[in-house]
């Protein structure tokens, strides 16, 4: 009984017979395709994972990926299949659709639980300490939501998301969370402001806040955290364990974080969301390159 339906996207007729050949023998179903035009086909099908090569002959796979994304099952993750190193920036990747990353040449033994790990049923979550928390999950991108989702119901969660902050007070207000997971760089109200709004008020101070930026943390904005009030600032990364973590010590802790006598003034929050802005240009550039 095979474990999963897999997409090899490969123009390497050997690498591709060898991938199938493994999958194969591990148990999965395997599709192949050769191009993206072919790729592009064969998600018509019921597919459970991607392994996407990124040089393709008609189309790059940072290209291929978003148009896959589109046509797969939200559930359904995309790896990249790359022999270069360097061309694994998270970000980059996450922004493209991608799950994660493989490196080329990958023996079977390496390769098959590293899939199954992507392909984790979100039953395996039964035995997690915090199975049927609730957790509200802000963010405005929306692959990223949908990545971000899966990873918390593996790990036990109930999931209601938000694309901002507006949008998360309001949700805040038709049922209360366990807990918010919100990224910083939002439209309208950020991750910074949204923390600030739940501490001021008495019916939510109380929840547990853990904020993600897509980039390195700098001490300004552990110190901008801090000052709103957040339980912890972490790096957002494509199996967002760091988050996960960091929500777990803050239900393990529950010593409420609270504002500071010094928030935030508008000058310096207007600044620390320009640099942001500033480092999302400059990664947008990257990509179109």
């Amino acid at each position: 009984m095979t474990e999963a339906r897999v997409l090899v996207v490969e123009d390497n007729p050997l690498t591709r017979k060898l991938l199938r050949l493994a999958l194969e023998q591990a148990g999965f179903a395997v599709l192949e395709a050769a191009d993206g035009r072919a790729a592009l086909t064969e998600v018509s099908h019921p597919l459970d994972l991607v392994l996407l090569d990124m040089t393709l002959p008609d189309i790059h796979g940072m290209e291929l990926a978003p148009q896959l994304r589109a046509l797969l099952p939200e559930h359904a993750p995309i790896v990249a299949l790359t022999g270069h190193l360097g061309t694994d920036d998270p970000h980059v990747l996450a922004h493209a659709g991608f799950s994660g990353v493989v490196h080329k040449p990958i023996e079977p033994s390496r390769l098959i639980p590293l899939l199954r790990k992507y392909l984790q049923d979100p039953s395996l979550a039964d035995e997690h300490p915090y199975r049927g928390r609730h957790v509200l999950l802000v963010g405005d991108e929306d692959a990223q939501l949908r990545r971000q989702t899966l990873r918390l119901k593996q790990a036990g969660f109930e999931v209601t998301t938000a694309r901002n902050g507006v949008e998360a007070l309001l949700k805040l207000r038709e049922a209360v969370p366990d807990a918010v997971l919100s990224d910083v760089l939002m439209p309208e109200v950020d991750g910074f402001d949204l923390c600030l709004a739940i501490r001021e008020d008495p019916s939510f101070r109380d929840i547990p806040v853990v904020l993600m930026s897509p980039e390195y943390v700098e001490d300004e904005n552990h110190q901008l955290a801090l000052k709103v009030g957040a339980d912890a600032l972490v790096v957002r990364t494509l199996d967002i364990k760091q988050a996960l973590t960091a929500l777990t010590e803050a239900f393990e802790r529950r010593s409420v974080p609270t504002v500071t006598n010094d928030p935030p003034t508008h000058a310096e929050h207007f600044r620390r969301v320009a640099q942001r802005l500033e480092h999302h240009v400059a990664t947008s550039m990257q990509l179109t390159r």
